[in-house]
């Protein structure tokens, strides 16, 4: 704020930085006020039409899912998705992230219905990209749209999908991974939800396992791993081992959030 007023595109790149840092913490209280920051600089120095500004607009929408600020969310990516439109071309890269964001947010606002065209267009413009190799984005896309058919109660069309999407993070990443980890932890959860909890729990043990090995004990995504392992256990009808569990989730959470969140 102070060493780098003189030169606040330098100060914007570093507070987004900082920002995604936080995000990836699972800090949210401290990204925002960062991403934000950043936000206005790039907007006061460039305008509204720029591929930085439209960058910032995407990770603050993103951070402010996480933090469940939906309303704000929405307007941040469909401000930054109009922006890439422009910018980029509509089968571009940005625009696809964007789209990818933005169908994330409306599964969280349970508008199944909505996000399906926004995922469907975001995985054929990464198709269309990249092609058949393997790549994180598709990976991702494929899992955001088996996601959303689990949101619609449709598990064996979820679990075809983010199988599809775990085996090409697999070819991705032979080792722990973040999104390796989540990818397995999800497929484990839509197999719970499928009947199929002797599947799901040694793959939600080794999605624990990575999560445990990346982030450390306390943080949101081993909180979500302790919890989708505990929802196995409850199924296998293993109750004291997942009261345990879900007991060590809960004590994560409440040292991140409180007691009132």
């Amino acid at each position: 704020d102070s060493e780098l007023a003189d030169q606040p595109a330098i100060q914007a790149t570093l507070m987004d930085t900082m920002g995604t840092v936080y995000t990836s913490l699972g800090l949210y209280d401290s990204a925002i006020p960062l991403v934000r920051k950043a936000y206005e600089r790039r907007l006061k120095l460039w305008g509204g039409e720029h591929a930085e500004v439209a960058s910032s607009l995407n990770h603050l929408g993103e951070v402010l899912t996480l933090k469940s600020d939906y309303d704000e969310a929405e307007q941040r990516l469909r401000e930054a998705l109009d922006v890439r439109r422009k910018l980029f071309g509509p089968q571009s890269a940005e625009v696809a992230d964007t789209l990818i964001s933005l169908a994330d947010l409306l599964r969280l606002k349970g508008e199944y219905t909505q996000a399906e065209p926004v995922i469907q267009e975001a995985v054929a413009i990464r198709r269309k990209l990249y092609g058949t190799t393997p790549h994180p984005d598709v990976a991702r896309g494929l899992e955001v749209l088996g996601l959303n058919y689990f949101d619609r109660g449709e598990y064996e069309t979820a679990v075809k999908y983010l199988r599809e999407g775990t085996a090409m993070q697999h070819k991705l990443h032979p080792t722990a991974h973040p999104d390796l980890a989540e990818s397995i932890d999800t497929l484990a959860f839509a197999l719970m939800e499928l009947g199929k909890p002797e599947e799901a729990e040694p793959l939600a043990r080794l999605a624990l396992s990575m999560k445990r090995q990346l982030y450390g004990e306390v943080h949101p995504e081993t909180a979500t791993g302790l919890n989708n392992l505990a929802y196995a256990l409850e199924a296998r009808q293993r109750y004291d081992d997942a009261e345990a569990t879900y007991r060590a989730s809960l004590a994560i959470n409440r040292k991140l959030l409180g007691e009132s969140d």
